[in-house]
């Protein structure tokens, strides 16, 4: 089992966007390491690294060329996963081609659904 969580980002010294959950909802919080007795939520609510332990970390938010990079790496492995099942059909049938060809199936929906930002059925918020 961890450690519970002190109120205080997984890099402190540095600045940034991340994700809390209060208990019912994830919320997105500022950390500005130059005050660092504050989390920033919102445009007015400030709430102090002890008092937080009611709030789960959840961990920082990527900045968009991070997020862009993740994206990228996943159109090419759903276009490779695309091009796997479709030499598949293209070849004569082989023990064992029926189940590889659903794996690559199942992988590709799981990718578009992550790029699409869809949660999985049965997923809950946190």
């Amino acid at each position: 089992m961890s450690a519970p969580w002190d109120g205080r980002p997984e890099q402190p010294e540095r600045d940034g966007w991340h994700w809390l959950n209060d208990g019912e909802e994830d919320i997105v919080a500022f950390w500005d390491s130059a005050n660092p007795r504050w989390w920033t939520v919102g445009n007015e609510v400030e709430m102090n690294p002890e008092e937080a332990d009611f709030c789960t970390y959840l961990g920082p938010i990527p900045p968009p060329s991070e997020t862009a990079r993740l994206r990228e790496a996943l159109r090419l492995a759903r276009d490779w996963h695309e091009e796997e099942r479709d030499a598949l059909s293209k070849r004569p049938p082989r023990a064992g081609d029926q189940w590889q060809a659903l794996q690559h199936r199942l992988q590709i929906d799981f990718i578009n659904r992550a790029l699409l930002g869809e949660k999985e059925a049965g997923d809950e918020a946190h």
